[in-house]
């Protein structure tokens, strides 16, 4: 994208991750930004066979939650997701995959988590700065 307004140029150019504008000559300003996930639980499964192997008491589920950062600070959760493991053939299925029973099993492990607070700390860091701007701005001196 490039913009020229009263003989300035504008450009701003995408990498892999890395937001990039450049202002006038010499001034560019990077923004880091990107997706990333951490682990929720890892919940090992008794009573539910591998549907590969067969194996019981080595199928575990493990939820993850995904969310977006800019300079690694987190701004937003994009939600949980999950897939099983077995530990005996290391199959790993996700939730399409899944037949019936392990299915049932995902979603109670599902329903158990939470997304962590601090998923929104970027938002919540932005929220009080522009209520600190408001409140700077309307108190008279």
């Amino acid at each position: 994208m490039v913009r020229s307004r009263d003989s300035k140029e504008y450009r701003i150019t995408l990498q892999i991750g890395i937001l990039v504008l450049h202002y006038c000559k010499g001034f560019e300003m990077l923004i880091h930004f990107g997706r990333k996930e951490t682990e929720l639980v890892n919940e090992q499964l008794f009573g539910v066979n591998c549907p590969e192997c067969g194996n019981s008491g080595r199928l575990s589920i493990t939820i993850v939650a995904r969310y977006v950062h800019m300079f690694w600070i987190p701004l937003f959760s994009i939600g949980r997701t999950g897939f099983s493991y077995c530990g005996s053939c290391r199959q790993e299925l996700n939730k399409r995959n899944m037949p019936g029973g392990l299915q049932h099993a995902y979603q109670d492990v599902l329903r158990s988590t939470s997304i962590p607070w601090w998923h929104f700390s970027g938002l919540i860091l932005v929220g009080v700065l522009f209520l600190i701007g408001l409140i700077t701005t309307y108190i008279p001196k």
